[in-house]
């Protein structure tokens, strides 16, 4: 049975102080005192925070790494040597909810290119927080 829900000005419930708004979805609601309330999201966005392996792994010069959003947060995404200390960040802001990628071109912070070896990137989004390797040959 479809119903009407209350989703924000940006068209995902709960993710934004902006105006309310009646929209409609179908079956994916529940109600609170006489409003509905989304339950499931929106086709094409993510339900839970992921970080995939990059690509390709091994790499040179570039790999990609993507990762999924699934609110609007703060995410943090550090690539750390074999040490455990931080060569770059490529992300440290606040992202809405989406599915994201971004290439990491083998250099550190200051522009040198990093050493052949084994790296980690670490993601931090809210609670979330998860470390893959990759390794860099050149």
């Amino acid at each position: 049975e479809n119903r009407w829900m209350w989703a924000s000005d940006t068209g995902v419930a709960g993710t934004s102080t902006g105006e309310i708004k009646p929209t409609w979805d179908g079956p994916h609601c529940f109600i609170i005192g006489g409003l509905s309330a989304v339950t499931e999201r929106a086709s094409g966005l993510p339900n839970e925070f992921e970080l995939y392996q990059n690509y390709p792994n091994p790499f040179n010069p570039t790999t990609t790494i993507n990762f999924d959003v699934p609110t609007k947060s703060h995410v943090t995404l550090d690539i750390y040597n074999v040490l455990g200390q931080r060569v770059r960040t490529l992300v440290d802001e606040a992202l809405p909810a989406g599915r994201w990628t971004e290439d990491w071109d083998g250099r550190a912070q200051d522009g040198a290119r990093a050493a052949s070896g084994i790296y980690f990137y670490r993601i931090e989004a809210g609670n979330f927080l998860k470390t893959r390797k990759m390794v860099l040959m050149k």
